[in-house]
């Protein structure tokens, strides 16, 4: 990716980058992110090169956020190193969306099924009628 970053950073400030409307953990710092680091094209090409600081992003999140963590789209690696960071007596649920490739039931079905888990742990049931009309 290093022979790109210039390039990518001239591109990136051709483009209004705007403060995020909602905030986020930043893969890069494993903190909140920053009006100014979202608006910053170098730190957005620092995503192409730096490690990604996952686990001080889901720690941050661990202490903050009691709730369901859900992960969207298939695969389990994400729910997978969540639930690594999870204390025995957790207040928080990880969840997947799809079911892993392995899995033999169909997508709708793990969906459907997910969505019902979600209400039980006090999700708003309109997310499922967005989800699943």
């Amino acid at each position: 990716m290093s022979p790109i970053l210039k390039e990518f950073v001239q591109l990136l400030k051709k483009v209004q980058l705007n403060p995020p409307r909602i905030g986020f953990i930043s893969n890069v710092t494993g903190n909140w992110i920053t009006d100014e680091q979202a608006t910053n094209p170098n730190y957005w090409s620092q995503h192409l090169r730096q490690t990604v600081r996952f686990s001080d992003g889901i720690s941050q999140l661990l202490e903050q956020f009691t709730g369901v963590f859900l992960e969207v789209g298939p695969g389990r690696t994400l729910s997978t190193f969540t639930t690594q960071h999870l204390d025995v007596n957790a207040k928080q649920q990880v969840l997947t969306s799809l079911p892993h490739v392995k899995d033999q039931q169909s997508d709708v079905n793990f969906l459907l099924q997910t969505l019902g888990r979600l209400w039980l742990f006090g999700v708003d049931y309109r997310l499922a009628r967005i989800l699943y009309p």
